[in-house]
């Protein structure tokens, strides 16, 4: 499973196998500097391989705070000399809210825990076959663990679909086996599919213009803001007050418009200020005012959760993430990108 786990989340071959067994996992690690404390959820550290894994695990609760840029500076501090891989865990394989720190930490889900698990009780199911009782015990565990999730986290699929892959494996049983064995060789990578195509997809409009874009994350701007560089121009990332960004997971791919800190005030309310009046008119979500990062407007599912369940027929993809983004484009950006634009010429002109 730690095999698993690491390779699934962008660590593989960080533990050699001659190291493996000398890895050592803690849960509710206690982290302290300058004050502050906090517990992080799961720590895996192997000091010969200088390898260290730090899981933050969320389930029912969101993160607070800057609780993730924390344990990034307190692990930092703590293990100077050794790799610190950190995941993110949540039931759909979230990213974190922080848009800083999306790019610290690897984002799983539960389905991935779900499939690591149930692919080391196939592989060691003929170990706890031989009547040795410890595995047998380990064997209950894990079995009642993916009860646990399949109750609790990720959905259970309904006996009709079990009964159809039962038949299905009956009738290709050498087939499947194969695919098993060799199975990152035929999985596809859905994040990295879906952000490639979104990326064209998004490349195609006219309107639009990539802004800092970084896997999974594709983000845009309006091509006309390109003349209100010194208004919007932020000095540090994401180097632009505005900008659309589309998040790909495994699971959907969505997108919002939203802001960063910094920026000039008075800007900040006007367009603010318009944008909400907008929502009203819509009856939409009302934003909340701030001065950190924040969500101002919903653009909705690019991907929904029905589009994966036919994944793979890449040209149907192309098509739906090629529509979504055209209905968009033609009829809620005009409106949104009007406003924008009417703010910053206002601005321009009384600054002036």
């Amino acid at each position: 499973f730690l095999q698993g786990f690491l390779a699934a989340s962008g660590a593989s071959g960080a533990i050699s196998a001659a190291n493996r067994p000398g890895t050592t996992v803690r849960r509710e690690h206690y982290l302290e500097h300058e004050g502050e404390s906090g517990r992080l959820d799961i720590r895996m550290l192997n000091e010969n391989a200088k390898f260290v894994c730090a899981v933050e695990n969320k389930v029912w609760a969101p993160e607070s705070g800057n609780q993730l840029a924390w344990y990034r500076k307190v692990l930092g501090r703590d293990h100077p000399d050794q790799r610190v891989h950190r995941v993110f865990l949540t039931p759909r394989g979230v990213a974190p809210d922080d848009p800083d720190e999306r790019e610290h930490w690897t984002t799983m889900s539960y389905a991935d825990v779900l499939r690591l698990v149930e692919g080391t009780i196939a592989a060691k199911g003929t170990i706890a076959a031989r009547g040795d009782l410890a595995n047998e015990d380990v064997m209950a565990f894990l079995r009642q663990y993916t009860i646990t999730l399949r109750r609790n986290i990720v959905p259970e699929v309904s006996n009709d679909v079990h009964e159809l892959a039962r038949r299905i494996y009956r009738k290709h049983k050498r087939a499947i086996d194969l695919i098993i064995e060799h199975q990152e060789r035929y999985e596809p990578n859905y994040v990295t599919e879906g952000f490639r195509m979104i990326r064209d997809a998004i490349g195609r409009q006219a309107v639009w213009k990539e802004s800092t874009t970084n896997h999974p994350y594709v983000r845009f701007v309006s091509a006309e803001w390109e003349q209100y560089e010194e208004e919007l121009g932020l000095e540090r990332w994401p180097y632009t007050l505005l900008q659309f960004e589309v998040q790909v997971t495994d699971r959907w791919a969505t997108g919002t418009l939203f802001w960063a800190p910094g920026g000039n005030e008075a800007l900040r309310r006007k367009m603010f200020d318009r944008l909400r009046d907008y929502l009203t008119t819509r009856r939409a979500a009302q934003p909340t005012y701030t001065e950190d990062y924040a969500r101002l407007y919903t653009v909705g599912n690019i991907l929904e959760e029905t589009d994966y369940e036919t994944w793979w027929d890449e040209e149907k993809t192309r098509e739906t993430i090629a529509r979504r983004l055209d209905d968009f484009a033609g009829c809620e950006f005009p409106e949104i990108n009007r406003i924008i634009l009417e703010c910053l010429k206002k601005y321009r002109s009384e600054s002036r």
